[in-house]
């Protein structure tokens, strides 16, 4: 890409943000596709399609929080952060949130996960988001409070709730990534059989987006969950039960 393609595209990003909200929904995909292929210099991040610009010493620290990423995997690995905090930073430029808060908190909001993951007994939200107080800490970030709460209520079975809209925006953000066909690959990934996919699908991913804060991210949600929901009935349809089988003795 030319510098003069960047420097239009870079334009183009930050002035979309002040167009109608269908505009903004029809852009979502198209914009976050694009900027994959903007180079990291002229003052711009790109982390997956999340692009940063003129945050000064944040920048820095976004850089050094993506560091802290490297042992992420399975279904929660740095594709997921990524999408996250793409998804978090679009509905924030719509809701008028913290843009900045929001970015830190999605990059940083499943630092703990491969604690969870090797000890069940492990909350990754409230030691992720103490793991993120320090480090934002160390770093002399100034909105470090509201960036771990963020983090500490985003978790699907929180029982703190959201009292920001930065955190309301997080939760949504990584609830949105469990619907549609990245969702769908997620589960299949994680279940360990079909009936136990099955199970996921109704008991969690088909009620998220009932538990949605903001207008933006209930607006998405409808798309993905008519296609969560087709492919479920789908795969039913094709699914025989053990009990169901001729062959069963």
């Amino acid at each position: 890409m030319s510098f003069r393609d960047h420097t239009q595209f870079q334009d183009t990003c930050e002035n979309a943000f002040s167009t109608p909200q269908d505009d903004l929904l029809e852009q979502e995909f198209s914009i976050s596709k694009r900027s994959r292929s903007l180079p990291t210099r002229y003052n711009l991040i790109v982390a997956d399609g999340l692009c940063c610009t003129g945050w000064g010493g944040t920048t820095v620290i976004i850089f050094k929080a993506r560091n802290l990423l490297k042992h992420l995997n399975g279904t929660h690995d740095k594709g997921h952060t990524f999408r996250v905090a793409r998804m978090a930073r679009f509905i924030a430029e719509i809701e008028g949130a913290d843009v900045e808060v929001v970015t830190l908190a999605s990059l940083l909001h499943d630092i703990a996960r491969p604690l969870e993951d090797k000890n069940t007994s492990v909350d990754h939200a409230l030691e992720g988001a103490k793991m993120a107080a320090d480090f934002l800490s160390q770093n002399g970030y100034e909105k470090t409070e509201q960036v771990v709460h963020a983090i500490q209520c985003h978790r699907f079975r929180s029982r703190t709730e959201p009292k920001t809209l930065e955190a309301r925006i997080l939760r949504d953000a990584d609830r949105l990534d469990a619907l549609g066909a990245i969702g769908i690959a997620r589960v299949l990934m994680f279940s360990s059989s079909l009936n136990e996919a099955l199970e996921h699908f109704e008991e969690k991913i088909l009620v998220l987006k009932d538990t949605l804060y903001t207008d933006t991210a209930k607006r998405i949600a409808e798309q993905r969950h008519r296609f969560t929901r087709e492919f479920v009935e789908k795969l039913k349809s094709e699914t025989i039960k053990p009990e169901d089988c001729f062959l069963e003795g």
